[in-house]
């Protein structure tokens, strides 16, 4: 059965073996950014599941790896948001996972970010979920 640990592996396969995009979630030549290319390895499509009257929702291995950057990233959830749905832009409190999403996409997203970084964060977190398994 496939694990986060298995999700965020991939993700860095899928990164590394096409390119590592900033603002954006996958292009035409095989790049992805972080939270594409998560998406991509654990659903099979890079684009986020928008319900007509929900907030973004997340595959729970999506959510778990997510979880796993940010821990390891040491990333600050945001307690709230701008969402765009329906046309109309709001402020919005929103789930921890998707103030952690949001984080690791502002992450992804900084001037000068490589993809071996978001590679190497995607290991370690994946190696980290991994020993976590273990000791437990």
């Amino acid at each position: 059965m496939k694990t986060s640990a298995d999700v965020l592996e991939q993700a860095a396969d899928l990164i590394e073996q096409g390119r590592h995009l900033r603002k954006m979630l996958t292009d035409l030549n095989g790049g992805y950014c972080a939270a594409g290319a998560l998406l991509k390895a654990a659903t099979g499509s890079p684009y986020y599941n928008y319900q007509s009257t929900s907030l973004p929702t997340f595959d729970p291995l999506v959510a778990g790896a997510i979880e796993a950057v940010a821990g390891h990233l040491e990333l600050t959830p945001t307690p709230k948001s701008w969402f765009r749905m329906r046309g109309v832009r709001f402020w919005h409190s929103i789930s921890l996972t998707n103030q952690l999403a949001e984080a690791m996409v502002m992450w992804n997203n900084q001037d000068g970010r490589t993809g071996a970084e978001v590679i190497d964060a995607f290991r370690h977190a994946a190696k980290n979920l991994r020993n976590e398994k273990v000791a437990a």
